[in-house]
């Protein structure tokens, strides 16, 4: 991430080539990058963007909850979450819903695309032009370390299953996943890196765990976490 970038941060986006007043587009030259961050095994990767900015909250624009801190050693195994972003889809199109014409809670998916992490390298792809998401669940991390062997795999990160092709893609690094809480939603996880075919191959998909960046974001941020 080059010194002295421009960052343009849109929320309540769905579509690139939809015109949409409820659309609130942010510039920020604000960018805390985790000192930490391995670019080889991809470890703490994770940035915040800091806005100058107050946003106003809209029917298309709302808040995504982090974690608490007392949901640190929870693993999330086995639990149904949420991934949505911007990149390549694979042919199984059917898995894939578009946003734009979703309902209107899962609209509540697009704002949590603040967070980012820094993309791997190969993550050159420009996307898609629609917002999109699938529903998916959370694996084991010794069942995802059979696959991505190594030092990748470490208890900071979580894998969601990608049998039946659903998972991150090229362009999709940074996205948000999150789990469903009380019809709110928590961003357990950042979209991290994949394997060299995406999700057409049906590998896990990796993420950043918030749950261990927790005090991080806090110190970063002054902001308040829940214990």
């Amino acid at each position: 991430m080059p010194v002295g970038s421009t960052f343009y941060v849109a929320l309540g986006l769905t579509d690139i080539d939809t015109e949409d007043n409820d659309v609130v587009t942010l510039m920020s030259r604000t960018a805390i990058i985790h000192e930490s961050y391995n670019s080889v095994d991809f470890s703490n990767n994770i940035a915040i963007i800091k806005l100058h900015d107050s946003v106003t909250l809209n029917f298309f624009v709302r808040l995504v909850s982090l974690p608490s801190f007392s949901d640190s050693d929870n693993t999330f195994e086995d639990q149904d979450v949420q991934v949505s972003g911007w990149g390549d889809t694979c042919m199984t199109l059917s898995l894939i819903v578009s946003l734009s014409s979703s309902s209107s809670s899962s609209s509540i998916l697009g704002l949590t695309n603040l967070s980012l992490s820094a993309p791997p390298p190969d993550d050159t792809s420009p996307g898609g032009k629609l917002l999109r998401y699938i529903s998916t669940h959370v694996m084991s991390n010794l069942e995802c370390a059979k696959v991505y062997p190594g030092s990748y795999i470490q208890p900071s990160v979580l894998c969601t299953d990608g049998t039946g092709h659903k998972g991150i893609h090229h362009g999709d690094s940074g996205s948000p996943l999150v789990i469903n809480n009380d019809g709110g939603y928590v961003q357990i996880g950042i979209a991290s890196f994949h394997s060299e075919n995406g999700c057409s191959v049906s590998s896990p998909s990796v993420y950043t765990r918030v749950t261990s960046h927790l005090a991080w974001i806090s110190d970063n941020t002054n902001m308040y976490i829940m214990p």
